[in-house]
């Protein structure tokens, strides 16, 4: 017998043992000195197995010759019980193959595995169902329900290791029991690959190249589920598929690759100011993912895809996932190729700005809405603040030209105003309910929305519609959203006494980097001093007691180079995705974070202890620039919880410390301040920091290389250089620092010339 019949075999009887659970321990017996497939008794029957791969009349007959004399002998010791006898082979049964097998109709079947499988489950049934029903966050943007057709631009799957993963890589070992975490920012396309990797595996199974199919799941529909067989019964009812049952059945026989997308949609704590509540409060929220780990048998693949930023630390995600063991891959945003491929496909041939956005969900949301032209033909010049707020001004003045009688000032002061209402969720993203819209209709516009206005309503610029009845919005790109909120910041900052902010007390997270970016820009041009900035930082904290707000125009006054002077400032209670320590020349020592939760802290090596703020039981996920509790400045934290540190690998310090020359060593800072720290865009003078004088020397000839190879771009910020990455570049920058000292990349090989 060859391999391959035995394991044909061995199959068979896996699916005998699935579907006859009471006869689980039973299998291939000797019967007349002669060895038997299979028998299964169970309460009511016994059952019979013969298999073979061979396509031949003569091995037919003589299997079924031994399943008839078997089916005879079986009678004696069991005569209440049903015989059955299953003649079950590799391929669709010949039809001389069914001409022996029908002399014995009514005791023998003949039957193909994958039909003797579907038994247990119809998969072909199930794949067929879930092909109708929507993938994740794939949906039309502005008819509910529907679904929009898109081009698929496979983008580059890395490892930590800088490997680059194919669909095709991820199919073949899926079935073979490899798991998989798939992490990437929102709208980064982690919907489409998972879909991508079902039809591959699909397809794969019906060819008879994997013997296990995919079911794939989108976990925001299981939002407070906790148990995997009953989430599996919910998901086949909503795809169609019946019965519901069979799909569990196939899960736990090992029949199944299970396909998990959106771990960060079934969770969606209350941020209360707890930061010690917050960890807790998300690994609860993970039983259900861990149930299915649990459940899943280990020759079973399994594949999970959630955001990249959700957990605090990668410690934390492996521990409240329970994804002890999985591939950690990572999707990069589009590279220059792939977004010129996808923009092809729409009818553009000419250049892309530097700061343009790569996300696929907002590529296809402004092609949906006719927007690529007028957003690509802005420029290249541009800062990504000053981009984005050129690209906030050109949709809202394109939704005007539609909507007769409000003008593009007052589209964008709504889309602004909804940004913050979405602050009011954890993720800032939404959903936005319809009665919320309306209030700030009204009050933007002074009067309540009419017939005309609530087809503006129903379509607004950057929202989509979420997978509900219920007439509620979001946001489709995190970065859209960030600008947008910086339009209520700049206002208060610009006037804050005036201002009315929509629901500030209840903003749960500080803006992010892109929006602390645009509100300054903001700022810059409309000359907003430092006394404006001091006034409105303590207006918001004291008075107010709005702790998001104070740190959002605390944030920005950092970026806007303003000194935080006077009276101390103390921010409570509030989720701050990333922060950087303030140039050692500004003082913020007069501030203090309480109770607050920060999701990435930066600690250049040059950091003044005596200039920076200080942070009072704080929840930190990462602190990158340190190595170590004792590490950190004295004086600093207090009572400070820290989920993990950056490897000392990672660091500035840690990097100048390889064994390389000089000029590749300032590249490779350079470079991971760019692409792996937080910030859209970096402050020249930030380049400079945690390097001796030698180091420095070589930044202004790194910083022409990055350049002149398309890598950075050079821009500027009221009076200020920046340094923008090529998003596009990401892919390729990570593998050179995952694996500096081995690279051979081009790159390395100019910075050894300098």
């Amino acid at each position: 017998m060859t391999v391959d019949e035995r394991e044909f075999e061995n199959e068979v009887r896996r699916v005998a043992r699935s579907l006859w659970p009471s006869a689980q321990y039973q299998g291939a017996v000797r019967a007349d000195d002669r060895e038997r497939d299979g028998l299964f008794i169970t309460d009511e029957c016994v059952h019979l197995l013969e298999c073979t791969t061979s396509r031949k009349q003569d091995k037919a007959r003589e299997d079924v010759q031994k399943l008839v004399k078997l089916a005879g002998q079986m009678k004696i010791p069991y005569p209440t019980k049903a015989v059955k006898c299953w003649f079950v082979t590799q391929d669709e049964p010949t039809a001389d193959q069914r001409a022996v097998v029908d002399r014995h109709a009514g005791l023998v079947v003949a039957i193909s595995l994958d039909q003797f499988r579907s038994k247990l489950v119809d998969a072909s049934g199930y794949i067929e169902c879930r092909k109708n029903y929507r993938f994740g966050s794939m949906q039309d943007f502005d008819t509910p329900g529907a679904r929009t057709p898109f081009h698929f631009v496979e983008l580059d799957i890395l490892s930590d290791s800088g490997e680059r993963h194919s669909i095709p890589d991820i199919v073949n070992v899926l079935s073979s029991g490899r798991r998989f975490l798939l992490l990437g920012d929102y709208g980064a396309g982690k919907s489409t690959t998972l879909r991508e990797v079902f039809l591959a595996m699909q397809k794969a199974f019906f060819l008879n190249k994997i013997r296990k199919f995919p079911i794939l799941l989108n976990l925001r529909d299981h939002y407070a589920q906790t148990n995997a067989a009953e989430a599996l019964e919910r998901h086949a009812r909503r795809v169609g598929y019946d019965p519901a049952a069979h799909l569990v059945k196939a899960w736990r026989a090992g029949y199944a690759v299970i396909l998990l997308d959106g771990f960060d949609e079934i969770a969606t704590p209350g941020w209360s100011g707890q930061a010690s509540r917050l960890k807790k409060l998300r690994f609860d929220s993970m039983q259900l993912i861990r149930d299915f780990i649990r459940g899943t048998p280990a020759q079973s693949g399994c594949a999970i895809a959630g955001r990249t930023n959700f957990f605090d630390s990668p410690a934390e995600m492996t521990s409240a996932l329970g994804a002890t063991g999985f591939t950690v891959l990572s999707l990069n945003d589009f590279t220059e190729e792939q977004v010129t491929d996808y923009l092809h496909k729409k009818g553009w041939d000419q250049g892309i700005p530097s700061w343009f956005p790569t996300r696929p969900l907002l590529l296809g949301y402004l092609a949906a809405r006719g927007l690529l032209k007028q957003t690509l033909e802005l420029g290249s010049a541009l800062s990504p603040a000053a981009g984005w707020d050129a690209l906030l001004d050109r949709i809202s003045d394109r939704e005007a030209e539609i909507e007769v009688g409000i003008d593009g000032r007052t589209v964008r002061m709504l889309i602004e105003t909804l940004a913050s209402i979405a602050r009011g969720d954890l993720d800032g993203l939404g959903p936005i309910q319809p009665d919320q819209i309306i209030r700030s209709f009204q009050r933007v516009c002074g009067y309540p929305p009419d017939d005309k206005s609530a087809v503006l309503i129903q379509r607004l610029p950057g929202l989509g519609v979420p997978n509900t009845d219920d007439g509620s919005r979001f946001f489709i790109d995190a970065d859209l959203a960030d600008a947008a909120r910086a339009g209520d910041v700049f206002r208060f900052i610009r006037d804050s006494f005036d201002s009315q902010l929509e629901s500030p007390a209840d903003w749960q997270t500080t803006l992010r980097p892109l929006g602390i970016q645009v509100a300054s820009h903001r700022c810059l041009q409309a000359g907003v001093t430092g006394a404006q900035f001091n006034n409105s930082i303590r207006h918001a904290s004291r008075k107010l007691q709005y702790f998001a707000l104070a740190a959002d125009v605390l944030h920005v006054a950092q970026q806007t180079d303003v000194q935080c002077t006077g009276d101390p400032v103390y921010i409570s209670g509030v989720f701050v995705p990333e922060l950087t320590s303030p140039d050692p020349q500004s003082d913020y020592s007069c501030v203090q974070y309480q109770d607050c939760v920060f999701q990435a802290l930066e600690i250049p090596p040059d950091a003044d202890p005596e200039t920076m703020p200080r942070f009072l039981r704080c929840s930190i996920g990462v602190i990158d620039g340190r190595i170590s509790l004792a590490d950190l400045p004295k004086g600093v934290f207090t009572d400070c919880s820290v989920e993990s540190f950056a490897s000392t690998a990672q660091t500035t310090a840690g990097i100048l410390s390889l064994s390389l020359p000089i000029q590749v060593r300032v590249l490779l800072v350079a470079l991971k301040k760019l692409y792996l720290q937080a910030g859209s865009a970096r402050k020249e003078s930030a380049l400079f920091r945690g390097l001796d004088q030698k180091a420095r020397a070589y930044v202004p000839q790194v910083l022409a290389l990055l350049k002149k190879e398309g890598i950075a771009v050079e821009t500027r910020l009221g009076g200020r250089t920046l340094w923008v990455p090529v998003r596009s570049q990401g892919a390729r920058i990570r593998s050179i620092l995952a694996a500096p000292t081995a690279s051979s990349d081009l790159l390395i090989l100019a910075a050894r010339q300098l």
